[in-house]
């Protein structure tokens, strides 16, 4: 076990933040017991196999805006779909090829642990990074800016940031083709 439910409660009680689960296999009673002991709920589907029903896992993770997760199949799925994701990773994870990224998955920023730290250690970082965060209906500021702060955003390694400008450009303009490249990649 990476992390238990527990270690993200400051993730899970942010403002404004809808916490969709996309844990399989068991994990209802922790996360029935979290949201009675610490009034946080968690969006789910009943009857959706999340392990065995891949179209419609993928489904929901697609229209997600950011998947937050340890290494497992769901951080996998939702980096190949090109969804933002925060991979909270090991030291010593081999999938980077010795870099601090993952050169395959674009859209995947990775958190690690400094020294031996545990995978919980990494969830306020996680939680900064959120709360830095511009939401995609509305960055601030003008609006002519939006596709440089985008930009800007994308270059420092804020694929999810970036995105959420993207996202506002094409709201407001339509298919405003710079921006739809820009996403893409």
């Amino acid at each position: 076990s990476y992390t238990v439910l527990t270690d993200w409660l400051p993730l899970l009680q942010l403002p404004g933040v809808q916490v969709v689960s996309l844990q399989y296999d068991g994990a209802e009673a922790e996360i029935a017991a979290v949201e009675a002991a610490h009034g946080v709920q968690l969006h789910r589907w009943d009857g959706v196999d999340l392990r065995d029903d891949l179209e419609t896992t993928l489904a929901l993770t697609a229209e997600l805006d950011l998947v937050i997760s340890v290494a497992t199949a769901v951080g996998e799925m939702a980096g190949a779909a090109g969804v933002p994701v925060w991979r909270l990773s090991g030291p010593l994870d081999w999938t980077r090829l010795g870099t601090s990224v993952r050169p395959w998955f674009a859209a995947m920023r990775v958190f690690t642990p400094s020294g031996n730290g545990a995978m919980a250690s990494l969830v306020p970082q996680v939680v900064a990074a959120l709360t830095a965060l511009k939401p995609a209906e509305g960055p601030d500021g003008d609006p002519s800016g939006w596709l440089e702060r985008g930009i800007e955003r994308q270059k420092a390694g804020d694929a999810a940031g970036a995105m959420s400008f993207y996202r506002a450009v094409i709201a407001r303009e339509g298919e405003q083709p710079v921006a739809l490249h820009l996403l893409g990649l």
